[in-house]
């Protein structure tokens, strides 16, 4: 994870914009707070970001460096096995940083001052330990599955998934915005994850139509994990286009 941030030469006036780049394999949820003269907050928000995603979180008038501007960052990963430990810190921003600390960046096909945040060693091998398969080497075919289950859990186990929120919580209006997601995400890693561990060949997850964040979000975690042969959101007489089919 990178955050960028470039400053914009114009005839009227420079500004600053600042960009939240996922350079990871996992999904994120991000909280962005900047403070300016006197500690007051002058922006605020939290964004989630999907592997290799980049994503401007906010812009202001170059000159407001002159207050020394701060920013507050939150990261919390998200594994194969959920919410990870999420990482904290501060970047002190100044005007001569974009002098001594600027260079290239290909994303952005421009000079930036790039600051790497560490958040991948905060993964823990824990969780990682805890997945149903072990890896013999790095290619997918010689992925193999291990079975650890039983057969009245097999049985039991229901192939489809419904990611609407009503499904997954009691009380609807008691979550919070942007929150949904990225519950709705960790119901399907779990849902994903005992299928893999059950030796199911194939799920389907109910994302609806809508305007497409959960059906993406969906695709690119399945395409992103090596178990997965293929994703297909095709036409179904059941579920129409509103739900993805998962290959194991």
């Amino acid at each position: 994870m990178k955050i960028l941030i470039q400053k914009i030469d114009t005839n009227v006036q420079s500004t600053i914009k600042c960009f939240l780049y996922n350079t990871s394999q996992y999904q994120f949820s991000t909280d962005i707070t900047v403070e300016g003269f006197s500690s007051s907050v002058i922006y605020k928000k939290t964004s989630f970001l999907n592997p290799k995603e980049i994503r401007e979180v906010f812009r202001s008038f170059f000159h407001h460096m002159n207050h020394y501007p701060i920013i507050h960052y939150s990261a919390t990963p998200y594994s194969t096995m959920g919410p990870e430990k999420p990482v904290k810190g501060t970047i002190k921003l100044k005007a001569k940083d974009f002098i001594k600390k600027s260079s290239y960046v290909d994303v952005l096909n421009d000079r930036a001052v790039s600051v790497n945040l560490e958040i991948h060693k905060e993964i823990s091998v824990k969780s990682k330990s805890k997945i149903a398969y072990r890896l013999k080497d790095e290619k997918k075919s010689d992925l193999k599955k291990v079975k650890l289950f039983n057969t009245e859990e097999l049985v039991e186990f229901n192939p489809t998934i419904d990611l609407h929120l009503h499904n997954l919580v009691e009380d609807v209006s008691k979550v919070k915005s942007g929150m949904a997601v990225l519950i709705q995400l960790a119901a399907f890693n779990k849902h994903l994850e005992k299928a893999i561990r059950l030796g199911i060949d194939r799920i389907f997850v109910i994302h609806g139509v809508g305007e497409g964040k959960l059906k993406k979000t969906v695709i690119n975690t399945a395409k992103n994990n090596p178990m997965v042969k293929e994703v297909k959101n095709e036409y179904h007489p059941k579920f129409g286009f509103g739900a993805t089919e998962i290959l194991i």
